[in-house]
């Protein structure tokens, strides 16, 4: 069997045709400013590739690429992956002396609710499967190769989180956190919990909120006595950070105590109903005599 598998591999390998294909993005870097809520844009660029054709596409940015520059204070994680549409796709690659070259035309569509800010998303290319007229496949070998698109919407961008309560519930924290910015943004906590013998600090993962977006998020500490803890708390959103100070109380959950009583069967109703079934057989008896 493993002989036979082994023979069907090579008769597959020997229908396809390898090649290695490049691409690259030009400029290496796309940046667009100015943009208007409610307005549609042409934007160009070039494909540069060893290949026929290329099928370009885009995906939604990430917060790393940015978080060294100075964009990150008025940076939108807003996804504006959908915003970006093909005029032709794929792309024909003309060849030239060194490298060939094709022409990208995208529309970028602002929605009217969108955003103010920065945004960012990737432009990257890939080669097209060719059949070619014997019947094989054309199998390129690409490496992976993304340009950053970084556009700007008018408006002032406001990255920002507010914390509007503390509190504890029996082994649990509960962190009432609003962000209070304009733009969408990811943060995460840093709580420094501690008394006169004891020392923790737990670490959130990342969260995401729109503008205005509230929620309460649990920390659980099961494992804590009860007591009074003081609580440092750090919400850090990467443009910035916000600190907190609280005392609170934590307890442990107490065990319901049940208590069973036992239910002491009530002979009165017995009483009565022999009384009334007497009056009644004596209303007959008398009536009997009449």
């Amino acid at each position: 069997m493993r002989k036979f598998l082994t023979l069907l591999f090579f008769v597959f390998v020997c229908f396809l045709k390898f090649s290695y294909a490049q691409f690259g993005i030009s400029p290496p870097i796309l940046k667009i400013e100015g943009l208007k809520t409610g307005n549609s844009y042409l934007y160009s660029f070039k494909v540069l590739g060893n290949s026929e054709y290329a099928n370009v596409y885009v995906k939604n940015g990430n917060i790393d690429y940015l978080i060294k520059t100075n964009y990150i204070q008025n940076y939108s994680e807003e996804d504006i992956s959908n915003w970006i549409s093909f005029v032709e796709n794929p792309v024909k690659i003309e060849k030239g002396e060194r490298v060939g070259e094709g022409k990208v035309n995208i529309i970028i569509t602002v929605p009217n609710d969108a955003e103010p800010g920065y945004k960012l998303a990737f432009i990257g290319a890939q080669p097209v499967q060719q059949f070619l007229p014997n019947g094989t496949v054309s199998i390129a070998i690409i490496p992976s190769v993304e340009a950053p698109l970084i556009m700007q919407i008018d408006g002032i961008a406001i990255r920002d989180f507010e914390v509007f309560d503390i509190k504890s519930n029996y082994n649990d924290i509960l962190i009432g956190i609003k962000n209070v910015g304009t733009v969408s943004a990811s943060f995460y906590l840093i709580l420094n919990i501690s008394n006169s013998t004891f020392s923790k600090q737990i670490k959130s993962n990342i969260l995401k909120f729109k503008p205005g977006e509230t929620k309460v998020i649990p920390i659980s500490l099961s494992s804590l006595a009860d007591g009074k803890y003081n609580i440092s708390l750090t919400i850090d959103f990467f443009s910035g950070k916000k600190f907190y100070q609280k005392e609170i109380y934590l307890e442990s959950i107490k065990p319901l105590k049940i208590k069973i009583v036992e239910k002491v069967f009530d002979y009165s109703v017995i009483l009565i109903i022999l009384i009334i079934v007497l009056v009644i057989v004596i209303w007959k008896k008398i009536k009997e005599f009449k």
